[in-house]
This record gives structure tokens, sequence and C-alpha cells, in this order.
């Protein structure tokens, strides 16, 4: 890094890539990812999460039999028998995070850690930025590049399969028997 110097479109001059950092522009779409890896090992500097929004949705995702996850806006009780055929869970989901990342230098990102609290790690519906979904245990307030949203499950329903057994003999239907209500006074 010692002497790299590129092209800032914001300055109209060219500056040293140490220099990126104290920019009020950082990180600025012209940084490949090579340079921003190489400041993040010589500068100091990490990523860390801003803020975590959070919004309500209603959404339900399906775990296909072949490891594939289905968004599906509605309920189960609406869901139509070729997609209920293909399944194997269901996983309900009421919310919805999304990350706001900055970077920061890696002393500052220490001190604002000492007093925030974590929700913890959780099973959650993650939405990556090229719009695929997986499923992971991860903890929301980790910052994590790569993710759009996440959608922590709230209740996740298993497919159950029931023995029945079915006599193929026919069945007829016997007549009820009525017998007479017991009076109250008699024992």
């Amino acid at each position: 890094m010692k002497g790299e110097f590129l092209w800032c479109p914001w300055h109209q001059k060219s500056k040293a890539l140490g220099a990126c950092p104290k920019c009020s522009r950082f990180p600025c779409p012209d940084l490949s990812s090579v340079q921003i890896q190489t400041l993040e090992r010589v500068s100091g500097i990490i990523l860390e999460l801003a803020s975590l929004s959070r919004r309500k949705v209603s959404n339900m995702f399906f775990l296909k039999q072949d490891d594939t996850l289905l968004l599906y806006a509605g309920n189960l009780e609406d869901m139509p028998s070729e997609v209920a055929g293909k399944t194997s869970e269901a996983l309900e989901v009421v919310c919805c995070y999304e990350q706001k990342l900055v970077w920061v230098k890696a002393g500052a990102e220490e001190k604002r850690r000492k007093g925030a609290k974590s929700p913890g790690t959780t099973l959650s519906v993650v939405e990556t930025r090229d719009g695929a979904h997986n499923l992971h245990e991860l903890d929301p307030s980790e910052p994590c590049e790569s993710i759009s949203k996440i959608y922590p499950v709230k209740t996740r329903f298993v497919r159950r399969y029931v023995p029945v057994r079915i006599e193929i003999s026919e069945v007829v239907p016997s007549e009820k028997v009525r017998r007479p209500r017991k009076s109250k006074g008699s024992t």
C-alpha cells in the first residue's frame, strides 16, 4: 500500500490510498474490493453495524426436499397442494432485519460494542445481495457485508407422517342403539 495512489473523482486529483478512510465519502464506489481489503489490513478499519432496522412482515419460507428455500406470502391453510407436496418444512417469519454498515477505526468499534446488548444467535433465513435465500444460525447484530436481509424464524413447522391403518373390507355403518337416559333420582 505504501506509495499506492489512485484518481479521486470527488477531489479531482490523485490521492494516496491510505488517505481514503479520512474522506467523508468513504467507501466510494471507485474503490475495488482488493483496495478495501488492503485498507482493512493496513489501516486498521473494520466494517461496523451502524443501525439495525426492523420491520414487520408476514411471510412463510418453505424448505423444499432439495434444500432450497421458497418464499410464500400467505398462510399454511391457503397453500396449494403442489407446493405442499414438494416441501419438507415450513418456516414462519414475522419480522425482517436490515443492516446499515459503516467503516470505522478498530478502537472505535470496540468502545461502541461494550455497551451494546446482543439478541443472540437465532435460526434465520438470510437473503444475500444477489437475491438467494439460505438458512443459517446467526446474530442479527453481527455485521455481514454479503447479507441484505435477515428473517428470524418464529415458528418451524415440520411435516409429520402418521401411519394410518385401513382395512379393505366393506364397511357397513351400524345403526346406533338408543338407550334411555338415566334419571337424576335413580341410582
